[in-house]
């Protein structure tokens, strides 16, 4: 990151703008550069204010990202428990499909047997394939 610095500890901007494009660009200008008296980049743990791993702020932000989780909406809607099984299955995308088969060895081809384009994940039975974007046009 040094190496993108002029000698007045200032984002090189002209060296950059050769390399990077603008959209990067955009979001380096946002960060302030690093220090001049720091001549090498160090590896630091982005989570802490001193730059040290800690197991706590791992397990916080596991916690963290447990409670933003579909999981916890997921239990606390009132449907049968086999409609909650199988939306939870869909977020996590570990309904059986086509590509699931195909990535485990069962099956030998990943593509949709319905429209035969493109492969069948959860993403295109529920999105992408044709019939689902008839169904969601009625919404949308």
């Amino acid at each position: 990151v040094v190496a993108f610095t002029n000698s007045h500890g200032e984002w090189n901007l002209d060296y950059i703008s050769q390399v990077l494009p603008i959209i990067i660009i955009d979001r380096i200008r946002a960060v302030n550069p690093p220090k001049p008296e720091r001549h090498s980049d160090v590896i630091a743990w982005h989570d802490t204010f001193d730059g040290d791993f800690s197991y706590q702020v791992v397990v916080r932000q596991l916690i963290l990202s447990l409670e933003k989780s579909p999981f916890n909406y997921i239990c606390s809607i009132k449907v049968l428990e086999r409609v909650k099984s199988f939306m939870w299955k869909l977020s996590h995308g570990r309904l059986i499909t086509n590509a699931r088969h195909w990535e485990m060895g069962i099956s030998a081809s990943n593509s949709c047997p319905l429209c035969t384009y493109g492969e069948e994940t959860c993403i295109h039975l529920f999105r992408d394939y044709v019939v689902a974007k008839q169904i969601w046009s009625f919404w949308w």
